[in-house]
């Protein structure tokens, strides 16, 4: 169990150094990730799980073996000094380790929940607990310091001054709390002193959205309102069919308040700064997919200035097109076919096991991954990274684990 523990807690623990370029989840990143990548490569019965073995199926297969196709081709007929190249392919490449990672995590979970019925809810415990502490350090540490956050702010994530990670890594933590909340509500499991588990999970999903309303990232702060919805759309579409509950009541009264107050403008919050004053004119925003002469193969590995300068692109999409022209436009296409193709089998595993509600969990992730991913790359070094794949591997993968094992409505652990 201390083994999970520790790997919850790097996988949480993006604390960016100030002599270093990285975070410590980053080094955690590229250690796991390299060793996970090489078992899939070279040992995948390594991965001796058999729940992890029948999620990572051949589709999987085809977008590793095109997507390393791609960097190693652009890398190996770059013109750029040899140095840069690596620089730029080992960048792009650690959308795999950030996946990978991911996935080893996952798998070592699903080995530690067979051993014991019981170990389910305490991999829960765990994952909730490890993102507690983050979260939990983050806001003490905001009380105790000033905050070094791009856009000003009085709560950071842990020693983030980046004002995209101080929004999108709470955002991921929210996104995970909420889906373990969920999940244990729709397979029925059970703890010991729940309420104290739930009052845990409230205060990282509270945390979460203090700190992301607070970092400056508008598009952190839209994914988690725009998420938050996906989840809970049987409640919010009361607004609009005139249903009054307590959560409606409270939901206009809260938008009334912002409004009529301007408590944005007072509170210094730029995450909300497009409501009360919208400028979309910043060529981040344009929709310019492609880079002018570079429609076809795109300018190389990475668009960076340096090779340690942050991208000056935003969104996966022009992550991918930029650098690679129309191959990454097909290559892109080719990982959302088979994203979508991931979300409807797990759908039909559901339908199996007569587990109705959890199939709008399959809806939010692939609603939170798209948000996510419009209005910045963070698929790269960068602190968030980890989080954010992990946050949209863990429900895919603990949802095809508990299919796969269960074969009746309701699961009880006691």
């Amino acid at each position: 169990m201390t083994k999970i523990y520790i790997l919850y807690l790097f996988t949480f623990l993006a604390y960016e150094f100030k002599f270093f370029p990285i975070n410590i989840n980053d080094i955690a990143g590229i250690l796991l990730g390299i060793y996970a990548l090489a078992l899939f490569l070279f040992k995948k019965n390594s991965l001796s799980n058999i729940h992890t073995l029948s999620f990572l199926n051949k589709d999987f297969k085809y977008i590793l073996y095109s997507g390393l196709l791609i960097i190693f081709s652009y890398f190996i007929f770059s013109q750029e000094s040899l140095f840069v190249s690596t620089v730029k392919a080992i960048r792009i490449l650690y959308f795999y380790l950030s996946l990978f990672m991911s996935i080893y995590i996952m798998n070592e979970s699903i080995i530690f929940a067979e051993k014991k019925v019981q170990n389910l809810s305490k991999l829960i415990r765990i994952i909730v607990y490890t993102s507690f502490f983050v979260l939990f350090s983050s806001i003490f540490y905001s009380f105790i310091a000033e905050c070094k956050i791009q856009y000003g702010g009085s709560f950071c994530f842990l020693n983030q001054s980046n004002y995209s990670a101080n929004g999108y890594i709470p955002t991921s933590l929210f996104f995970i709390n909420i889906i373990l909340l969920k999940i244990i509500e729709n397979y029925n499991i059970r703890f010991q002193n729940f309420r104290y588990l739930k009052y845990i999970i409230f205060f990282n999903i509270a945390s979460s959205l203090i700190i992301t309303t607070y970092s400056g990232s508008r598009g952190a702060l839209t994914t988690f309102v725009v998420t938050l919805i996906s989840l809970n759309f049987g409640i919010i579409k009361n607004l609009f069919k005139l249903k009054f509950t307590k959560f409606t009541v409270f939901f206009i009264l809260l938008t009334t308040l912002i409004f009529s107050t301007k408590i944005e403008q007072l509170l210094e919050l730029r995450s909300f700064s497009y409501i009360v004053n919208p400028n979309f004119g910043s060529d981040r925003f344009g929709l310019q997919i492609f880079k002018q002469d570079s429609i076809i193969l795109g300018i190389g590995n990475f668009n960076l200035v340096g090779p340690f300068s942050p991208s000056n692109f935003d969104g996966t999409l022009r992550l991918f097109t930029i650098s690679y022209g129309l191959v990454g436009l097909i290559f892109i296409l080719f990982l959302l076919y088979f994203f979508i193709k991931k979300l409807i089998l797990l759908r039909k595993k559901l339908l199996i096991t007569k587990n109705f509600k959890s199939i709008n969990i399959l809806y939010s992730v692939f609603i939170y991954t798209v948000t996510f991913s419009i209005a910045n790359e963070n698929i790269i070094i960068n602190g968030v990274s980890i989080i954010f794949l992990f946050s949209m591997i863990m429900p895919l993968m603990l949802l095809n684990y508990l299919s796969n094992k269960l074969r009746v409505k309701d699961y009880e652990i006691k």
